[in-house]
């Protein structure tokens, strides 16, 4: 039997597929192109309007597959199959629609729809298995769902209220991945640094503490984390422990506090600012990153310009900068959708100039520097692939076998982007 699975999305749904993959493949399905499969599989995203427009454009497609072959399992899953879930309901030649609260019930509804289709298909062991997406860098969630609410965003509707995975539960999954050879861990949640709230004596800083102290892994990443939740002691535990690379991934989203109070952020640009200037003086060979919103309804040109003051006094090493997508269901939908595509589009080219710039200016003092890398790839050149401690992307010439490992790599060119070198 085989299978086609298509994720749209975060970090948080490639790790859902994971999952998803795991299970049908241990079923006795194995992955095909999409005309050849027994069974499809979509993994959604309802974060922006425009990742719902390609599911619906592909399940079009999908119902012309499926007419040829009335046999094809077809299912629906992750966040759209919970806020779209009347519309989907609809569509008569969906087999399951599964939200992303009900993932952990996948495989028993999958078996309940292969019987149906006279296949019985083998019972799937506990605990589930991931089949992770390579060897190097595993995902690890660590927190499920959100409650806070920001007034643009669906995910607390869709994944439910924040919750904390067990501690012990986590350590012993790194454990058994440090075992399969995996050097780096990702920590996964809406709100990394949240993590721990309802758990007595637990926070994310004792977390990292208790990850750090396992063997064979090299690096510890996360995200995503909330400016309102990422304190100073937490700069000072990352700053001490050796492990957890020096990546400040911290969602500004705005710089004018007009619209940070309107999007329920729960911090001001003040408090940003001070947090920022913290780390650049605590953790000065680290990264910060960045996501911005453009053309939110509250944002006039005032609240533009101070955006792009803050860019200016910040300076990000990068910034993922989307226009405003209003959502169904969140507070900020009655608020409708005042700014002209055509603003949005002029405000987002803007920023992306400007972000070109400070990403180029914050790359261009490591021309020279020797940089641990960790080898993820190759590119299409031939080149190595791999991301440094501050999870900049590094090419170089190098052999095969440096794949997986940890590398020295003396940098020669810089762009906004990436990292050219060779290895030392």
């Amino acid at each position: 039997m085989k299978y086609f699975l298509k994720t749209y999305g975060c970090q948080m749904n490639i790790h859902d597929s994971e999952f998803i993959s795991g299970v049908v493949e241990e079923m006795g399905f194995f992955p095909s192109p999409p005309d050849e499969a027994d069974l499809i599989i979509l993994n959604t995203c309802s974060v922006r309007d425009r990742a719902e427009q390609k599911v619906r454009t592909y399940l079009g497609d999908l119902k012309k597959i499926k007419s040829k072959n009335p046999r094809l399992v077809i299912g629906v899953m992750g966040c759209m199959a919970s806020r779209a879930r009347d519309y989907l309901e609809r569509l008569n030649f969906l087999d399951f629609l599964l939200g992303p609260t009900q993932i952990e019930s996948f495989p028993a509804v999958l078996s309940g729809v292969l019987k149906n289709k006279g296949i019985s298909p083998p019972r799937v062991s506990l605990p589930f298995k991931y089949k992770r997406a390579d060897k190097i860098s595993a995902y690890v969630n660590i927190t499920l769902g959100c409650s806070n609410f920001c007034s643009y965003c669906v995910v607390p509707y869709v994944r439910g209220r924040e919750r904390s995975r067990p501690p012990e539960e986590i350590i012993e999954e790194i454990k058994d991945l440090s075992g399969c050879g995996f050097l780096e861990v990702i920590l996964l949640g809406q709100n990394v640094n949240a993590y721990g709230k309802e758990i007595p004596g637990w926070s994310f800083e004792r977390l990292l503490e208790k990850i750090a102290e396992i063997d064979g892994i090299q690096r510890i990443r996360y995200t995503t984390s909330h400016p309102r939740d990422f304190t100073k002691s937490l700069v000072l535990k990352i700053k001490n422990l050796p492990k957890v690379c020096e990546h400040f991934h911290l969602p500004v989203q705005s710089g004018s506090n007009k619209v940070l109070e309107s999007m329920n952020r729960g911090y001001s640009r003040e408090e940003y600012l001070d947090l920022v200037s913290f780390i650049r003086e605590e953790v000065p060979v680290s990264s910060i990153t960045t996501d911005l919103i453009v053309g939110y309804p509250e944002e006039g040109e005032r609240e533009f310009l101070e955006t792009v003051d803050l860019m200016e006094r910040v300076k990000f090493d990068h910034a993922y900068i989307l226009t405003y997508s209003p959502r169904p269901g969140t507070s900020a939908f009655s608020l409708g959708d005042p700014v002209p595509s055509s603003e949005k589009e002029r405000r987002l080219h803007f920023l992306q100039e400007k972000q070109r710039q400070h990403s180029l200016f914050r790359n261009l003092p490591l021309k020279g520097e020797t940089l641990e890398v960790l080898v993820e790839g190759k590119d299409p050149k031939g080149n190595l692939i791999g991301r440094t401690r501050t999870n900049k992307e590094a090419f170089f010439r190098g052999e095969e076998s440096l794949l997986g490992k940890l590398v020295r790599v003396k940098i020669e060119e810089v762009t906004p982007w990436s990292l050219k070198g060779k290895e030392l």
